[in-house]
């Protein structure tokens, strides 16, 4: 996941939709990410499954992390 800010964190996808996903990342990285912040994901084994652009944080419980795809 590349976050406005330039910083890169590696996360691991739990649920996908089509208009949004859950993912959980280290501990480490939890304190790069709040909530409204946009974001973009590159998945380097299906590139195609992230080709819809960027998507905006709405939910941190913990390491899980809830965003939401931008429809604009």
């Amino acid at each position: 996941m590349s976050i406005r800010n330039g910083s890169k964190v590696e996360v691991d996808l739990y649920d996908i939709s089509f208009d949004g996903i859950g993912f959980d990342v280290a501990y480490r990285d939890i304190r790069k990410i709040s909530v409204g912040t946009a974001v973009t994901f590159r998945c380097t084994w299906m590139p195609k499954l992230f080709n819809q652009g960027k998507y905006v944080i709405r939910s941190i419980k913990g390491q899980r992390i809830g965003a939401q795809r931008n429809k604009w």
